[in-house]
């Protein structure tokens, strides 16, 4: 079986024919810019054994959907930027997830809902600015929200926002 842990920086960066690719179950981390501008990348399923994925790390992307595992922390800077065609984010159940960077969904034309998890302390600057088909947004319950950044949703299609309690 693969002994892959890490796909390092920029490793598949503006390979734009790259449609499909496997990612093993041995799989911990993807650094940053590993799947920058991978226009034809339709389609790409994250192993749970994930535990971090760096900046810009699937920018521009084609992708419909992802399920981003449990045990990733933070989502960073840009991760899923520009990635048009991105109508579904799924957080798996039991996300250790605490951080949503700056600008990770923006411009993600296509994104409809969100529900943000409740371990999230903070949504960066910017991180779903500029989405128009945006019309949803959730807290699940419990949410640790202290923090929503400037301009994180401006731009956007909301018609209906669910804030947690505790904000």
């Amino acid at each position: 079986g693969s002994k892959l842990t890490t796909i390092g920086d920029s490793s598949f960066s503006y390979c734009t024919k790259l449609a499909e690719i496997n990612l093993p179950e041995t799989l911990l981390t993807i650094d940053e810019w590993a799947f920058h501008t991978c226009s034809s990348l339709s389609e790409i399923i994250i192993p749970k054994s994930v535990t971090k994925i760096g900046e810009c790390s699937f920018e521009k992307c084609n992708f419909t959907e992802i399920i981003i595992p449990a045990g990733v922390e933070t989502l960073e800077n840009s991760t899923f930027f520009g990635c048009e065609s991105l109508k579904t984010v799924i957080f798996d159940s039991g996300s250790k997830l605490n951080k949503i960077g700056d600008y990770v969904f923006r411009a993600c034309k296509a994104l409809e809902t969100i529900k943000i998890p409740a371990g999230v302390t903070s949504i960066g600057l910017n991180s779903f600015n500029v989405n128009l088909s945006l019309k949803e947004l959730e807290f699940e319950e419990n949410s640790q929200l202290k923090t929503i950044g400037v301009q994180a949703f401006a731009g956007s299609g909301l018609t209906y926002v669910k804030l947690p309690n505790m904000v």
